[in-house]
């Protein structure tokens, strides 16, 4: 696992729960733009 990026190491870390997907780490804001748009917000 050492292989990892630091952006993908924080995403795995992070307990997601209900969070909207823009306060997610490692999800940038064009891609959380991206996935509510398509309906994906938690």
């Amino acid at each position: 696992m050492d292989n990892m990026s630091p952006r993908l190491r924080a995403f795995l870390s992070e307990p997601i729960g209900e969070k909207d997907v823009c306060w997610v780490d490692g999800i940038s804001h064009e891609l959380a733009i991206n996935l509510v748009t398509k309906g994906i917000n938690k």
